[in-house]
């Protein structure tokens, strides 16, 4: 919450403060249209995320801020404050629904930053193109004037389309090649036992996570696939090899992993019951806990 009021109040300086002055009235109205883009995409996720899971999700609505933020960065300035609202509204649902769809892909984005920027960064240029109002030139009052698709200029509109073309060419393309070549010079990806026991620890040398319980068991020093003969035999050796593993599984689903347990020679096991219940974010059916 502290972070996004900051990015939130630090984007008067990024939107009306790219003016570089203040000796037009426009920019009241460049601040104006950015805090209601950020209002309105704050509200409407935070609605959104009410309406699914029956209580409203901070995190979803700090992210809906700042994609309200993101998609009113371009269109600022030309825009007239029912129109910075509507972007916002829109960037609510862009962000939501964006990051449910990366997630039900498999694509791990844990804060929301290619909804929040890349998709609604998109999403500002489409929406300058389609609702500038005539009103302010280009970075002056004076002609020619910045009108879009609905005040009868559909040919800004499409510079705005081609520049989305042109931005995901240079920044897609730049990075894939940056990102390739540190690939194949030093690697980008840890180690198997570096992720196991998470970065904090393998990169800065702390715990970033004092709450979390870690069992050493669970926890091996080098991971390799073994059988369960090669497990009683490795336990001389210098080789952790894994033998507890936690989940938390359905209750419906509980009678069939004690037969696949059983069915794999699993020593023991231990059920343990949870307090509370919630649905997991972005799945319908899959609940944590018990009633």
């Amino acid at each position: 919450m502290l972070g996004t009021f900051i990015l939130w109040f630090g984007w008067f300086g990024f939107n009306p403060g790219s003016t570089l002055s203040a000796h037009e009235l426009r920019i009241s109205v460049i601040a104006a249209n950015t805090n209601l883009a950020a209002a309105a995409g704050a509200v409407t996720a935070m609605l959104i995320t009410w309406k699914k899971f029956g209580k409203p999700d901070v995190g979803m609505t700090c992210n809906g801020a700042i994609a309200g933020l993101v998609a009113i960065t371009a269109p600022c300035a030309w825009v007239a404050p029912w129109a910075a609202a509507l972007i916002g509204v829109a960037a609510g649902f862009i962000v939501c629904y964006g990051y449910w769809w990366l997630e039900r892909r498999g694509i791990d984005d844990v804060v929301g930053a290619i909804p929040v920027h890349g998709f609604n960064g998109t999403w500002g240029l489409p929406a300058l193109g389609l609702l500038a109002d005539g009103t302010y030139g280009v970075y002056t009052t004076k002609p020619p004037l910045v009108t879009g698709l609905l005040y009868g200029n559909p040919s800004f509109l499409a510079c705005q389309l081609i520049s989305i073309v042109v931005n995901f060419s240079w920044a897609f393309g730049t990075g894939f090649l940056l990102f390739y070549a540190l690939e194949k010079a030093v690697g980008l990806r840890v180690s198997p036992e570096e992720e196991l026991f998470g970065l904090d620890i393998g990169e800065h040398g702390v715990v970033a996570y004092p709450d979390f319980v870690y069992a050493e068991t669970a926890r091996p020093l080098i991971v390799r696939r073994v059988t369960t003969e090669e497990a009683d035999e490795a336990s001389g050796e210098e080789v952790s090899v894994m033998k507890k593993i936690e989940a938390i599984i359905g209750p419906e689903k509980v009678d069939d992993r004690e037969e696949c347990a059983r069915a794999g020679r699993l020593r023991e096991h231990e059920r343990l019951g949870i307090r509370g219940q919630g649905r997991q974010r972005g799945l319908k059916l899959m609940w944590r806990g018990s009633e």
